[in-house]
């Protein structure tokens, strides 16, 4: 018998009390109202759950690497945007250094250049 997926879901069932339909199979939850109250929790202690997922990732980095691998696989447009937004962030903080890389760059492929 094949193992069933936790997350997965199903339109079949009573809504709840907001009018959500979709419910998980393993507990009957609506997944709506899990993320929120998941989401509250983590607001009220950030600290708390950043832990854990410390210690998860310890005790198996390649299990953790493969999730963050099969996450930026599914989601290829939030990856862009983030290293769009995390390339902007490191070039304003580090414009200098950038300028200096990129004056000595310049000097050195015109020397090399310049040579032949």
């Amino acid at each position: 018998m094949p193992r069933r997926k936790r997350w997965a879901a199903t339109v079949a069932g009573e809504p709840c009390k907001f009018g959500h339909t979709i419910r998980y199979l393993s507990n009957g939850r609506c997944v709506e109202c899990a993320a929120a109250y998941w989401l509250r929790k983590y607001v009220s202690d950030p600290e708390k759950y950043r832990a854990r997922a410390r210690a998860a990732y310890r005790a198996d980095p390649g299990k953790a690497m493969a999730r963050a691998k099969q996450w930026k696989q599914a989601n290829p447009e939030r990856v862009r945007e983030h290293n769009r937004r995390a390339s902007r962030k490191y070039a304003e903080k580090n414009r200098k250094t950038i300028r200096a890389m990129q004056r000595a760059w310049r000097k050195a492929k015109s020397v090399h250049t310049s040579g032949s």
